[in-house]
């Protein structure tokens, strides 16, 4: 009994002994073999597995260390940055971040690892591995109290294209925003000036030019610069390289847009400086050139050209706005000026008719008084009394008619210009004058407003050939040739400078030369006056005539 008491007490000891515990483990039913080999193959499947989605996978995974470190780069990272995965571990993920996105990113990691568990929306330029840099878009979780990972991992993709194009269709937007802006501001405005201002400053905001030239030419059609943007002393040392002047002459002469490069002065980048020259054209009249320089993407921007097209239409409305300005400055002056001219006329004829005709109208009336006290009812007349009288008379007759002809002779008005000037010729003859007069009007009237700016021009070129000219010699030459009217008065007396001030000697004086000038230009016509001391002196009106005016000059062709 003891033996098997202590065999059992034995056996009690090893039951509960740890050896007995494993000895009993161990001798539990064990797997298959076929079991062990499905379950590898299972595991492999799903490794296999894994990998392939890892690889495959349109994002980048990437583990890093709290300090930044990658700690692993999954393999798709070549496909979309360029670098093998052993090329990134071990290097820290913060060199290859953008400086100007360096500093938001580091923020956010610091705040990310601070707090275990949290995820951050990331958005940054990452480094490729030819140079360039690529737009990712990254989630980053704080997994580094996970024991199977101890890291922050980061899903990145590349988000370049759509960057790109949202940049692309913002730039578009810009581009439409900036005619829309340049048709209300170069259509709200006729000031020269500030059509170029602003012009220029839409056209540096929406692009990247980094200095422009509005060219404007002058009246010897020389292209001059008006107005400037961007860096003065780059455009100025574009604007002076033969490429630019080559450019902009044959822009000027062709119309055509013209461009060319330029190496940048004292700088080591070796990419050329682009440059564009645009005609500035209004039915297909160059009226200016617009010249820009920038980058080289600046060849192909179809914005300048639109934005020049607009440009030219503004400048062209504001340069005729300008000259109807000038000429309606120019029309208040000469309404001015005829207004003085008509009280100086009438001044004129007022003295004349006082000086003249009054004095030998009241001599005539005392006269006549005279004869009828001391000639009574039933007296008989004196021998010559009477025809004194008569002649007294006769003499205010004729200067009533002088007074007349000079305010407007009837001749003018019956028999037409060549008629009137002939009328005005033949009365100097008669004071001893040589005069020729040619004319080839034959039937023609020109309109009457034309015949009487010649007619005074004929009168007061003969008046001043009379008073100033100092010889008894002129000749007067009247022509009709193609649909224009032109008119010669020259003598060969002792001249005078044109551009001298004129002087007025009393308030009988004549118009003046001014006034001849202001009578043909308001016709549109143009006087002409060559003189000098001692060489005689010239005057020519030249006025062209209108469609109505060589209607009727056909009808008097067809007399």
């Amino acid at each position: 009994m003891s033996k098997i008491r202590r065999t059992e007490a034995k056996t009690r000891r090893l039951n509960t002994s740890p050896k007995k515990r494993v000895a009993k483990h161990t001798m539990q039913p064990q797997a298959a073999p076929e079991e062990i080999e499905e379950t590898h193959a299972m595991l492999c499947t799903n490794q296999e597995m894994f990998r392939s989605l890892v690889r495959h996978a349109p994002e980048v995974i990437t583990i890093l260390g709290a300090d930044g470190t990658i700690h692993y780069e999954s393999p798709c990272v070549e496909r979309i940055l360029g670098y093998r995965p052993e090329d990134l571990v071990g290097r820290n993920a913060f060199d290859y971040v953008h400086p100007e996105d360096l500093e938001c990113v580091a923020g956010l990691y610091t705040e990310l690892v601070a707090n275990p568990g949290v995820r951050v929306d990331l958005q940054f330029r990452f480094r490729n591995a030819n140079g360039s840099w690529r737009y990712l878009e990254a989630v980053a979780e704080n997994l580094l109290g996970d024991p199977a990972v101890r890291g922050v991992v980061v899903n990145s993709r590349d988000i370049t294209k759509r960057i790109e194009t949202e940049k692309e269709l913002q730039r578009s937007l810009e581009v439409l925003l900036a005619l829309y802006e340049a048709g209300e501001v170069l259509g709200s405005t006729l000031e020269l000036d500030e059509i170029g201002w602003r012009l220029l400053k839409i056209m540096q905001r929406v692009s990247e030019l980094e200095a422009a030239i509005i060219h404007l030419p002058d009246e010897q059609q020389n292209l001059q610069a008006w107005r400037t943007v961007g860096s003065e002393s780059l455009w100025r040392w574009a604007h002076d390289t033969p490429e630019a002047r080559t450019a902009r002459d044959f822009t000027l002469r062709t119309g055509n847009p013209q461009r060319f490069r330029l190496k940048r002065p004292n700088s080591t980048d070796r990419r050329r400086m682009a440059g564009l020259c645009l005609a500035l054209q209004i039915r297909g009249r160059v009226v200016g050139v617009l010249e820009v320089y920038g980058p080289r993407s600046l060849l192909d921007a179809t914005i300048l050209d639109s934005l020049a097209v607009q440009a030219a239409s503004a400048l062209e409305n504001a340069r005729l706005y300008g000259e109807l300005g000038e000429r309606e400055r120019r029309l208040e002056e000469l309404v001015g000026q005829l207004i003085t001219a008509q009280e100086k006329e009438r001044r004129r004829v007022a003295y004349e008719v006082h000086d003249g005709l009054t004095q030998v109208a009241i001599a005539a009336h005392q006269l006549l008084q005279d004869f009828a006290y001391d000639h009574p009812p039933g007296s008989t007349v004196g021998e010559g009394e009477l025809d004194r009288v008569l002649e007294v008379a006769r003499q205010t007759v004729t200067e009533a008619r002088s007074v007349t002809a000079a305010l407007r002779p009837t001749a003018l008005d019956d028999f037409g210009l060549a008629a009137a000037i002939r009328q005005l010729v033949e009365s100097l003859r008669t004071e001893g004058w040589h005069i020729a007069y040619e004319e080839n009007l034959k039937e023609f009237r020109p309109p009457a407003e034309v015949e009487t700016a010649l007619y005074r021009v004929a009168q007061e070129a003969l008046t001043n050939v009379r008073k100033h000219a100092r010889t008894n010699e002129a000749g007067v030459v009247l022509v009709h040739r193609n649909q224009r009217l032109r008119l010669e008065i020259f003598d060969p007396g002792c001249g005078f400078d044109p551009k001298a001030p004129l002087e007025v000697s009393g308030p009988g004086e004549r118009i003046g030369l001014s006034s001849m000038r202001e009578r043909v230009t308001l016709l549109g016509g143009e006087l002409t006056i060559r003189s000098r001391p001692g060489d005689g002196t010239s005057v020519v009106a030249d006025i062209p005539l209108s469609a109505t005016e060589r209607g009727e000059d056909e009808k008097y062709r067809s007399r």
